[in-house]
């Protein structure tokens, strides 16, 4: 609720402790609910099944998706008329490629024609900015949210955690003033028996408020961003010692080695990594073997090429999901834009009937550090953009500690507007004295291996570590603005209703 931001930062700390209980009181009630518990239960069940039964399971799904689909979602509904195809055509999931290939940016530009005509009132709306940077709204009902929880909390079990106790996350939740420079920089929600921490006020001057804190609060289960969590671990590390921790569980961007090892090193304690995305379609999740594996029960995954083909295992290509869980807004082979690989040896010691994969996940991306030391994640500098819906990608470029451009790549709607926003946003979480300027153009910028970051630095951020330089594309010359909400052509749009 950002509207209600302002009063909760001039909140008394004691205030804000109830404040944070009190929004978590609705999500705490759905979370665990009876229907989570028999949700958990059933897939606690399910894994001990064979993996035939698992594709019984699917194929399963899948028809009743496709029967849903076909008779309350606009988009399919007149997807299917124009393929001269019925539901009963697709029965299994080799039947799969009836349909063609859905793009991100399709169902950005006509997000409306796949919510379903039969969604009840208790629909939420969400944004995701995903890899590129540009906003696209999700919707999903309240027991889409309760099984999506329960997913998650399968995998805690698999750590030998249970889904109630006390945890520490590193999240987006503003939990601090962005102008404190004194702890408490944490918030508890009693309810949820969760401490929130602040990743925007992480810093080499804020260090040993961190350090210290987690060292008073050992052996519980962590969750966060890596990069995060990877610098809360260098800080540990550097103090020459660890925080022994149960678990840490790391989501929302790719997990590199380096970072795995910082975390493990500091907090002594196994990772499990997790892969899915704000659309819930699909879902990979690391076990306790330390292996990756598709959640076959939560949707369908094909692995296929730039012709959309499927590869072989051990080959990379596209990553395409079809979710199960999300009826209100269902998605059929929607390929958001990663890619990663089916392993060549699909056998797990934990015996789980789910198959292995390797994401070689195409999100990337530097830090952006203030003026004053704080080192502010891709995950802090993306809650600026969830709801910019009328970019086809934006980018932070900084070459100094007191500049930063945004780079936009326009697409519908008045991406002048919204750049001038997250400039005015951007230059609240940095300070003013940093100068910020936008600039648009007609291509994300992309560094020499092909992966396009959300941030992009040219500078040391003070823990040894040298950033990539910036590759520009060739065509990608741009527009600067003052952030004074000038008005651009919008790019080229889908129009949903000539698609097929």
């Amino acid at each position: 609720m950002p509207g209600l931001q302002p009063l909760y930062d001039l909140a008394p700390y004691p205030v804000k402790n109830i404040l944070t209980t009190a929004r978590g009181y609705v999500l705490t009630r759905m979370r665990y609910s009876q229907l989570f518990w028999r949700h958990l239960q059933e897939l606690l069940e399910r894994e001990k099944e064979p993996a035939g039964a698992i594709e019984e399971y699917q194929n399963e799904s899948l028809r009743r998706l496709v029967s849903h689909v076909y008779d309350h979602v606009p988009f399919y509904r007149r997807s299917f008329a124009s393929l001269r195809l019925l539901p009963s055509d697709i029965r299994t999931v080799r039947d799969l490629p009836l349909l063609p290939v859905l793009t991100r940016e399709t169902v950005r530009s006509c997000w409306k024609e796949f919510i379903s005509d039969d969604a009840g009132r208790g629909t939420v709306r969400v944004f995701t900015s995903g890899t590129t940077g540009a906003g696209l709204p999700v919707v999903y009902d309240g027991d889409a949210y309760i099984k999506n929880w329960a997913f998650r909390a399968r995998q805690k079990v698999w750590a030998g955690i249970h889904p109630r106790e006390w945890r520490i996350s590193l999240l987006g939740s503003r939990v601090a003033p962005l102008d404190r420079t004194r702890p408490p920089f944490w918030t508890y929600n009693y309810l949820e028996r969760q401490i929130l921490l602040s990743i925007f006020h992480i810093s080499s001057d804020y260090r040993q408020h961190y350090v210290d804190f987690l060292a008073s609060h050992p052996n519980l289960f962590m969750e966060g961003f890596p990069s995060v969590l990877a610098i809360l671990g260098g800080f540990v590390g550097e103090a020459g010692g660890h925080v022994a921790m149960r678990a840490v569980f790391t989501d929302g961007e790719p997990l590199q080695a380096e970072a795995r090892r910082k975390i493990t090193s500091a907090f002594s304690c196994p990772v499990y990594d997790s892969y899915g995305m704000t659309e819930w379609v699909g879902l990979i999740q690391e076990c306790e073997k330390g292996r990756h594996h598709f959640i076959s029960d939560y949707g369908l995954l094909e692995v296929l090429d730039d012709q959309g083909d499927p590869v072989p295992a051990g080959e990379e290509g596209y990553l395409v999901w079809t979710g199960f869980t999300n009826m209100t807004m269902p998605l059929i082979r929607y390929r958001i834009g990663d890619k990663g690989m089916w392993e060549k040896d699909q056998a797990c010691p934990c015996g789980r009937p789910f198959p292995l994969v390797h994401p070689t996940i195409t999100r990337d991306s530097d830090y952006l550090i203030a003026p004053d030391g704080r080192i502010l994640s891709p995950r802090a500098i993306n809650q600026l953009l969830k709801d910019r819906t009328s970019f086809r990608s934006c980018q932070f470029v900084q070459r100094a500690r007191d500049t930063v451009e945004i780079r936009v790549v326009p697409g519908d709607g008045d991406a002048a507007k919204d750049a001038k926003s997250v400039k005015e946003a951007l230059e609240r979480m940095l300070g003013r004295t940093v100068a910020v300027e936008v600039v648009f153009g007609d291509k994300p910028l992309q560094r020499k291996n092909g992966k396009i970051p959300l941030i992009f630095s040219s500078i040391q951020t003070g823990r040894g570590e040298e950033t990539t330089s910036v590759t520009t594309p060739a065509s990608s010359a741009g527009q600067t603005i003052n952030g004074e909400g000038n008005s651009i052509g919008s790019g080229g749009g889908v129009t949903c209703n000539n698609r097929g």
